[in-house]
């Protein structure tokens, strides 16, 4: 029983000091506080959303979504689950990787 309640108390203190750490640094531990790398070639990649009723959004990781928890540098596969298309409210899975030639800029 000892044991266990060493355990917990453990896993408590180490909750608290993740919930510091975010509240002092604004970044949850999943997130990362550096610099997107430059040379990930997800970066490069654009995404469409294909949600019927959308004006044809495009996320784009370098500029990444702000308003929706997603900074700059974000690669669309690193975005959380739940996150939607900021136009229309389509899910993630609506969303169709654009062929390289397309993102070309």
């Amino acid at each position: 029983m000892i044991g266990l309640m060493t355990r917990l108390a453990r896993r408590n203190m180490l909750l608290l000091l993740a919930g510091a750490a975010v509240w002092f640094t604004g970044a949850t531990p999943a997130q990362s506080t550096s610099a997107p790398a430059a040379d990930d070639p997800r970066l490069k990649q654009r995404w469409r959303c294909g949600g019927g009723d959308c004006p044809g959004y495009e996320y784009d990781p370098i500029a990444g979504d702000p308003d929706h928890n997603a900074p700059a540098g974000t690669a669309f596969e690193d975005l959380d689950p739940d996150w939607y298309c900021p136009r229309c409210g389509a899910a993630k899975v609506e969303f169709r990787r654009l062929p390289p030639s397309a993102t070309a800029k």
